[in-house]
């Protein structure tokens, strides 16, 4: 990468000209769009070239519906590969929109009955409409209808990926940085280090979910790589 200037923003409680909060699923999703919004949850959507001069296009931020207990994953093992294992999930970004790279058998409600875990996905969805109607009326981020208490559309952008509860169970490079920090860094299926987006708390925008969504990139292969943190 050159020299070029990455932004670092932190506690973004404001929306800035390069965001998009709750992009409908045709903005966010391909291929089998229904397939993806049964299990998927859109955000926020950002202009990639704010965060890096270098880049180009949009990249959005999503949540899994699930899961309901334990690691999205945990119970499909069968369905793994390099990019989709417990507590990670991967898509091809191509014109801007997302592409799983796993099997939808990797979720587990995709032809599996689990009523708990069924009502935590309705759950899920109407805490975004909630969160979403209440950004339309009030212009904040706040799925529970408190205008006292905006929450961060993202905790941060620009950051190193520092060690934390997400670095577990998948390929990583560690690093020590300038400020002493140990960093992690995801490796690309032949070696490369995916380049961390930010991080924002899914439950602000719909009531359930991780504490830290991690969005990582990897602009060579256009693959998008979500960790979850739980604190």
């Amino acid at each position: 990468m050159s020299s070029a200037k990455k932004l670092h923003l932190q506690d973004v409680k404001d929306l800035l000209p390069f965001m998009t909060p709750f992009p409908s699923a045709e903005q966010v999703f391909a291929g089998d769009i229904k397939a993806h919004r049964r299990h998927l949850l859109p955000l926020l959507t950002l202009d990639l070239a704010a965060i890096n001069p270098e880049w180009s296009g949009k990249i959005h931020f999503i949540s899994p519906k699930e899961p309901y207990e334990g690691m999205i994953g945990g119970r499909t093992t069968e369905y793994h590969d390099y990019y989709n294992r417990e507590n990670w999930l991967a898509f091809r970004l191509e014109n801007d929109r997302y592409t799983f790279l796993g099997d939808f058998r990797y979720f587990y409600l995709e032809g599996r009955e689990d009523s708990d875990l069924a009502e935590y996905y309705e759950d899920g969805e109407q805490g975004l409409e909630k969160a979403k109607a209440f950004y339309l009326q009030h212009g904040m981020l706040n799925p529970w209808d408190q205008t006292d208490n905006p929450q961060a559309w993202v905790d941060d952008i620009g950051s190193e990926p520092s060690v934390g509860n997400w670095c577990d169970g998948f390929p990583l490079e560690y690093e020590t940085g300038s400020d002493g920090d140990e960093n992690a860094y995801p490796l690309t299926e032949d070696g490369r280090r995916f380049h961390l987006i930010g991080w924002l708390a899914s439950y602000s925008y719909c009531d359930t979910g991780a504490d830290g969504v991690l969005l990582f990139y990897d602009p060579v292969d256009k693959i998008v790589l979500f960790t979850f943190d739980w604190t």
